[in-house]
């Protein structure tokens, strides 16, 4: 296989992993992240059309909810219970809709190779996550650690999540 036919799939499984690893931190940018980056790309790119105000309120609603309860002290571990199994799911609804947006063809080696690079990133950004936040939280930074990690996530999603630009056929 060629180089440049090959490049959309290497291309997905390294956006894949980026959203993967911000999943990892926050479930809800499995979705959020495209849904918010296209947005606020189809205001700066001709040729991008922006998701449905539907999308838009719901991903805000769900991430702003997280990014909130996730500092509450009762909240639940990422690892503890089906916390990790969550997030691995959620990262792989993340990979298809980028799958869809760089219209790769839903079940393609390509998208099998990108929902394992995502799943692997999120659980390995979980993993650390939590090492992160107790290493903060002993030095008491939990409170500036858990918005120092929540800034990260944001920025990784928006790294593996801009899409590209579409060009005019």
């Amino acid at each position: 296989m060629s180089g440049r036919r090959n490049a959309p799939a290497v291309r997905l499984r390294c956006r894949s992993a980026l959203l993967g690893a911000a999943v990892g931190g926050r479930a809800s940018l499995s979705v959020a992240g495209p849904v918010l980056t296209r947005l606020l790309a189809s205001r700066s790119a001709a040729g991008i059309e922006p998701p449905s105000r539907v999308a838009v309120v719901t991903s805000a609603l769900a991430l702003g909810g997280e990014l909130i309860g996730d500092k509450l002290p009762l909240t639940a571990g990422r690892l503890a219970g089906p916390g990790l199994a969550v997030r691995v799911g959620a990262t792989f609804l993340g990979t298809l809709i980028l799958a869809r947006r760089e219209r790769t063809g839903i079940g393609t080696f390509a998208v099998v190779g990108a929902l394992a690079a995502a799943g692997i990133s999120a659980a390995l950004s979980a993993m650390a996550g939590v090492r992160w936040r107790a290493a903060t939280a002993d030095r008491g930074l939990g409170l500036p650690g858990a918005m120092a990690e929540d800034a990260i996530d944001i920025g990784v999603a928006v790294a593996g999540s801009w899409p590209r630009r579409i060009r005019a056929e």
